[in-house]
């Protein structure tokens, strides 16, 4: 290229060009770099002029000669910076600064720069949107962990002041009211949680808790739940579990019960008559995981294939006109989705209007076994004088959770004092000392946050050291790390539950905390396959009754367990099964849950005419189970015969 053509090239590109020697002079400029430099510094430049003269100098924060330094050294960059004297013309720019060679040897740079305003104004533009999004999102996590406290505060109050009501007495009438107070506000609960999930998940901030579970447990609780709600609609509702699979894996089983209770929900709602059917497969399987297939079918009113596309999206309501809807969200099922796929799983629907509808979906789990899970202490009987060392403050703003935490903590022993907000939860930790702090998080003037700091920074040690439980209703994740990062020791999500609060009393007694007779009474009781406690408690303490029991579980049980082994030989299902029906009441009632699940899956599968094989293989786990409790049952009777 001849020197006209490149000077031609030059003078009509619209981007300032220049070039300079080793010394900083010009050695070459374009026409639109001497205008710009005109219009925005009011400078006329000439070529061999002195560096230190130019105006843009004066005007630069260092990072024009920066990268200036850059190029003399050899290296290209390139830089935005504002170019003009602010007084007359300013404007943002995009630079690049390379090294000159000739013959290899660095002779000077070339400097290019180029108008940036647009895009500059777009990325500010677009940076105050974010800013905006980030306000936005802020403030509607600030909303919903607002409207979580205040709809859950009650929750608590009523959920937990009706399971202290259920553990005592009732005639038939009042002990069905407060099961149907409780079903309902745990349905009203199961709202609020929806709503926050959902907002969790488009948030990004949702978890998984990744725990030992007992699948079979799981199961059983969910069934007891639907089996009511099925029987209140005239239905009829079956589980079918493959004999194949383990009882204990490690995942989240809170969730797990969340996505089968959407589904199972899903088809009391729109089922009117006819069957709901929940199915359990083993789908794959190694040495250290398992791929489960559930499956949840009925006979409902179905979905038009035109909106099996929508069903998963969120706030849709296939059947919003029909009179079968009831009311809800619209979210159920887009969070259901989300959840399993969340967990690397997969789910889908088929469906014909008319016929009913079934959802399948697959996760998958680790193995595990029955000592990765920590004693279960939910219906377990805690002694009245089980924590009796143990002095807990508890400070709540709240009257009705107040009653409901002083009376479960009194009646295991505690020594509870109330705080009615945080001025008299200092004033109290100042004067006396404590075990455990159960501090609510949302107080008027001085929250949990504030007195958590207080005891920390300001009580003597070793007293500052005390640990500390949050009770909050604000279920969002950054909340228990907030709850952390301010020297919190635990948290608890209210509505909690007993064993909630029997977990942290159980982690924070002191390490001198006195085990008394009665504490080894208990855990000798959970290591034994019957509960004898549990028998005399629903029975009455007579020791002739109790006597009469045992007799009748080790000689007459024993009868018909031979009998049902006859009639599974004979291949007798329909009297082996209502056989098999009997002794599932007969194991609850003696204190064996895990023996009643069982006996009841075999009865499914005997009315379901399953495989001989998988009957015979359950049975003979049951009678090992029933063997092993009446061994542990017939010295207690001894004793009572001496």
């Amino acid at each position: 290229m001849n020197a006209d053509v490149m000077k031609l090239v030059l003078e009509s590109a619209g981007d300032q060009i220049f070039a300079a020697d080793m010394a900083g002079k010009y050695t070459i400029f374009n026409a639109a770099h001497k205008r710009l430099m005109l219009e925005c510094y009011g400078q006329e430049i000439q070529l061999d002029m002195d560096p230190e003269t130019m105006a843009c100098h004066r005007f630069d924060n260092g990072e024009f000669r920066g990268a200036c330094i850059k190029a003399y050294s050899g290296e290209s960059n390139s830089i935005f910076f504002e170019f003009g004297d602010p007084s007359i013309r300013r404007f943002w720019t995009h630079a690049s600064f390379n090294p000159m060679f000739e013959g290899g040897q660095l002779i000077g740079i070339t400097v290019f720069i180029r108008d940036a305003s647009e895009s500059k104004a777009a990325e500010t533009e677009l940076m105050a949107e974010k800013e905006a999004a980030q306000a936005d999102a802020k403030a509607k996590s600030a909303f919903l962990s607002s409207m979580s406290h205040e709809i859950r505060t009650p929750m608590n109050a009523i959920l937990g002041l009706t399971e202290i009501l259920l553990q005592k007495k009732h005639d038939e009438t009042s002990a069905e009211n407060l099961k149907a107070i409780k079903f309902s506000a745990n349905n009203l609960l199961s709202i609020i949680n929806d709503i926050l999930d959902f907002s969790k998940i488009e948030a990004g901030k949702f978890g998984f808790e990744i725990q030992p579970f007992d699948l079979f447990h799981v199961l059983e609780e969910i069934n007891k739940g639907i089996q009511v709600s099925a029987k209140a609609r005239n239905l009829v509702y079956d589980f079918q579990i493959s004999p194949s699979i383990p009882r204990f894996f490690r995942g989240d089983s809170v969730r797990l019960s969340q996505i089968l209770l959407n589904l199972l929900g899903n088809s009391l709602k729109f089922t009117k008559t006819g069957r709901i059917l929940l199915g359990v497969d083993v789908l794959n399987e190694s040495d250290a995981e398992i791929e489960i297939e559930f499956k949840v079918s009925d006979t409902g009113i179905g979905i038009p294939k035109s909106q099996l596309s929508n069903i998963f999206n969120s706030f849709t309501q296939v059947h919003r006109n029909n009179r079968f809807n009831s009311q809800g969200t619209g979210l159920g099922l887009s969070i259901t989705k989300r959840l399993v796929e969340l967990q690397q799983g997969s789910i889908e629907v088929e469906s014909e209007v008319g016929k009913g509808t079934v959802f399948t979906f697959r996760l998958r789990y680790f193995k595990a076994n029955q000592r990765d899970l920590e004693p279960e202490s939910e219906g377990e009987e805690i002694r009245s004088n089980h924590f009796q060392n143990l002095k807990v403050l508890v400070v709540e703003d709240n009257k009705i959770n107040q009653l409901l935490a002083k009376q479960l903590l009194t009646s295991w022993g505690v020594t509870v004092e109330v705080a009615n907000d945080g001025f008299e939860a200092i004033a109290k930790l100042q004067r006396r000392t404590f075990d455990l702090i159960l501090l609510d998080l949302q107080m008027p003037e001085i929250d949990g946050f504030e007195v958590t700091r207080f005891v920390r920074k300001t009580i003597k040690a070793p007293a500052n050291q005390i640990p500390i439980v949050a009770l909050t209703a604000d279920a969002f994740t950054e909340t228990k790390q907030l709850t952390q990062n301010a020297g919190m020791n635990d948290f608890i999500t209210k509505p909690f539950q007993q064993k909630d609060l029997l977990r942290v009393l159980r982690k924070f007694s002191p390490q001198d905390y006195e085990i008394r007779e009665s504490d080894v009474a208990v855990e000798i009781a959970e290591n034994q396959s019957i509960d004898f406690e549990f028998i005399k408690d629903k029975f009455g303490k007579d020791p002739e009754t109790f006597r009469y029991i045992l007799e009748v579980f080790i000689h007459d049980i024993a009868k018909e367990l031979e009998l049902v082994r006859g009639y599974i030989e004979k291949n007798d299902n329909p009297n082996a099964a209502k056989l098999v029906h009997k002794l599932v009441s007969t194991f609850s009632a003696m204190g064996m849950p895990d023996t009643a699940f069982n006996t009841s899956l075999i009865e499914r599968m005997l009315k379901g005419n399953d495989d001989l094989i998988m009957i015979r293989e359950k049975w003979v786990q049951v009678e090992k189970e029933y063997n092993q409790a009446s061994e542990q049952a017939k010295p207690v009777l001894e004793s009572l015969n001496a």
